[in-house]
C-alpha cells in the first residue's frame, strides 16, 4: 500500500526544502505518493476588520499576486520533479483557491504525513491557521521544516520524551520513516532524580538509543531542547504537540510554541 505525503507549499524561499524532505522520505519508503498543495488565498479573505469591501482594483491586485506566487512555486516544483524522473517518483501538483487552514484540514486527514513550513517571522494569520490545521485537525504526524538550509534529514533523530500518548504517537511514525537513524532520547527532569533508563515504549521496540537528561530550570524548556539537539548533532527532533486550550483559536503550549518559533532543524510532531 502506498503512503501519501502531503507537502504544503507557501513561500518560494522555502519550497525546495519541503520538496527535498518529501523526496528523502519517499526514497526510504520506496512506495509513496507525494501530493504538493498550493493554496491561493481569495481576495475576500484578506479584508481587514476595519474594511467593508475591496475595490475592483484591490481585488485584481491580490488575485494577481497570488497567481504569481503560485507560478513561482510551480516553477520550483517542475525543476524538482524533473530531476526525479529517473526514480519512478509519483508526485501530483494541486493548486486551489481557498483558505489554507480549511484546505489542509481536509486534505491532510487523507494523508499519512503532512510536511509544512515552520512559522515565519513576522507571523501572518494564514500561516498560523495552516500550521494549526496541520497539527491539530488532521490527526496525522506533521513534519515542520525550518526556513534555513537542511543538510540531512533523519540520520540522527532526537526524541523529546514526555510520558504520555502524544509522545508515543510522534515516535511511532519516526521509527517508520527514519528506522535506520541514530537515536537520542532527551528527557526533562526536576530536582535530584535524574532519569537513567530509556523509556519503555522506545526500548520495547528494540531501538538502541542514547539518553540525555535535561534539567528543567527557569529558562524555557523548548530552548533547552533545541540547544541539546544542536549540541549532539541531531538533524530531526521528534516530539508531541501540546496546547492549553481546546478551542479552535488555540494557543500553542509553551514548549510547542517555542520550538515552532525557533527550531532550526526539522521537527516531527503529533498531537
Amino acid at each position: 500500500m502506498s503512503e501519501v505525503l502531503l507537502v504544503c507549499l507557501s513561500e518560494p524561499t522555502t519550497a525546495l526544502q519541503l520538496l527535498q524532505a518529501a523526496q528523502t522520505i519517499a526514497d526510504d519508503l520506496r512506495n509513496a505518493h507525494i501530493e504538493v498543495l498550493v493554496v491561493r488565498i481569495p481576495p475576500e479573505a484578506t479584508i481587514m476588520p476595519t474594511e467593508e469591501i475591496l475595490s475592483k482594483g484591490d481585488r485584481a491586485a491580490i488575485r494577481n499576486a497570488e497567481t504569481a506566487r503560485a507560478a513561482q512555486l510551480r516553477h520550483i516544483y517542475d525543476a524538482w520533479f524533473a530531476q526525479l524522473a529517473s526514480k519512478d517518483a509519483r508526485a501530483e501538483w494541486i493548486d486551489v483557491e481557498g483558505l489554507p487552514g480549511k484546505e489542509i484540514s481536509a486534505r491532510g486527514a487523507r494523508a499519512d504525513l503532512v510536511i509544512i513550513d515552520r512559522l515565519p517571522e513576522p507571523i501572518n494569520q494564514f500561516a498560523k491557521d495552516a500550521l494549526n490545521a496541520a497539527l491539530f485537525d488532521c490527526g496525522r504526524p506533521v513534519l515542520v521544516i525550518p526556513p534555513v538550509p537542511v543538510a540531512t534529514l533523519g540520520k540522527h533523530v532526537a526524541i523529546a520524551w514526555k510520558d504520555d500518548s502524544r509522545a508515543i504517537k510522534a515516535v511511532i511514525p519516526a521509527m517508520r520513516y527514519f528506522g535506520a537513524a541514530e537515536i537520542s532520547v532527551l528527557v526533562g527532569y526536576r530536582g535530584d532524580v535524574v532519569p537513567n533508563a530509556i523509556p519503555a515504549p522506545i526500548s520495547e521496540r528494540g531501538v538502541l538509543a542514547k539518553l540525555y537528561p535535561i534539567a528543567i530550570d527557569s529558562d524555557p524548556f523548548g530552548q533547552a531542547l533545541l540547544a541539546k539537539a544542536r549540541e549532539i548533532g541531531a538533524d530531526l527532533l521528534v516530539m508531541g504537540a501540546y496546547v492549553h486550550s481546546p478551542l479552535r483559536e488555540m494557543i500553542f503550549g509553551g514548549v510547542t510554541r517555542y520550538v515552532l518559533h525557533h527550531a532550526e532543524l526539522p521537527v516531527l510532531m503529533r498531537h
